[in-house]
């Protein structure tokens, strides 16, 4: 049995790490878990197997908790799954091995902090093939495996589905395009609206979901205005839940509802390490459409970037233009593309359901929690069976 510490968000929380983390700690018992969070003290809900040990607030330089943290449990491996700007003081751990889990999210490689700090690691773990080709560009070898998904938790279920569209009041004949996140600037809310707009004035019968938190505290804008700039408030044009807090979303059984109404998952992103919601959306049998970046041809599963990437999975959009944001270059999507790429799948049943079929199939393969709770724990006892104490 490995013993492994790691430090991340809150697993209270909504965010994609807190999802993988459960996911991965239920589908490897053999190992024992300690965790420290960032920002919350209190006990974790329904984890017995997992031991919460404190951590500061402040994620800017090593938890000042780390070494007697250490000392006392004496981990085999600090395990990390973050953002790399919360991870700059991993480098100066000694005397315990070090394993990143990484959520590469752009293509930009002149991004330094990054290299050297999986050069200064022991282990590399990508998310996604595209991050792995990137690290080994850049003469870093790396493991791949995916963020892990709850197949027996989202699955296709046609009552489901039916249940919420009763639920909200929308009827059978209708469309549903769905965008579940934060309505941050990487996930390009202003665009999402856009592209809504423009597929609700030619076909009144299509509705966009968005389940978000609009007093999200991390917003530098109310999502209402975006929405009310697109005259889109009139009905039931838009459908948002009022209650939705993003740090305690819906129980899995609503979410598996939702995806289930879902005709076709939007995700204008400017970059994904995985994009959890779009695998959670073909567990439960749904296509999607994303910018033509990071991940989105390998989960869409066309040949060829740029040309049609209509895939066997899902649909990639075209490029409009790139644009240094927050220091690093980004896509803007072609919405003209996007808009024609969804309009195509929702005009056409058969499409999307076939797409949906092979994208179940493939997340059951390659995503399903219990594929990537053997894989992370296969790691775990490599890591762990040789002594790398010192490698630094």
């Amino acid at each position: 049995m490995a013993k492994i510490l790691t430090y991340n968000v809150t697993l209270e929380g909504n965010l994609s790490y807190a999802h993988t983390f459960k996911r991965v700690i239920k589908a490897s018992p053999n190992n024992k878990w300690f965790y420290g969070s960032y920002g919350y003290n209190g006990p974790v809900r329904d984890l017995d197997w997992y031991t919460l040990v404190p951590c500061t607030h402040d994620p800017s330089y090593k938890p000042k908790e780390f070494e007697s943290t250490c000392e006392k449990y004496k981990p085999d491996v600090l395990f990390m799954h973050e953002d790399l700007q919360r991870l700059q003081w991993v480098p100066g751990v000694r005397n315990v091995p070090v394993a990143l889990w990484l959520p590469w999210d752009n293509e930009d490689g002149n991004v330094r902090s990054a290299i050297d700090l999986a050069r200064q690691s022991d282990v590399i773990i990508s998310v996604a093939k595209f991050a792995q080709n990137y690290w080994a560009q850049q003469g870093i070898d790396a493991y791949q495996v995916y963020n892990p998904v709850d197949t027996d938790v989202y699955y296709p279920d046609d009552a489901a589905g039916k249940k919420f569209r009763d639920y909200v009041g929308i009827p059978d004949d209708h469309k549903i395009i769905t965008w579940l996140g934060r309505p941050g600037w990487r996930k390009r809310f202003s665009h999402i609206v856009e592209i809504a707009s423009r597929i609700i004035k030619k076909n009144p019968k299509v509705h966009l979901l968005l389940h978000t938190d609009f007093n999200d505290p991390s917003l530098a804008f109310r999502p209402e205005e975006i929405l009310y700039a697109k005259d889109l408030l009139k009905g039931d044009a838009v459908i948002w839940p009022d209650d939705l807090n993003f740090q305690q979303g819906y129980p899995e059984d609503v979410m598996n509802q939702l995806y289930n109404a879902t005709d076709v998952y939007i995700a204008p992103h400017g970059g994904e390490g995985m994009c959890l919601p779009i695998v959670e959306a073909m567990s439960a049998g749904k296509p999607f459409v994303a910018t033509d970046y990071t991940t989105t041809q390998e989960f869409a599963d066309y040949k060829v970037r740029g040309k049609d990437m209509v895939g066997n999975r899902g649909c990639g959009a075209k490029l409009g233009y790139m644009f240094r944001d927050r220091g690093i270059m980004r896509p803007y999507v072609d919405i003209d593309d996007f808009v024609k790429k969804t309009e195509m799948l929702l005009a056409n049943d058969e499409m999307r359901y076939e797409m949906g079929r092979v994208g179940r199939e493939f997340v059951q393969k390659e995503v399903d929690s219990k594929v990537v709770g053997a894989k992370i724990s296969a790691i775990l006892d490599e890591i762990t069976s040789v002594n790398t104490i010192g490698v630094k």
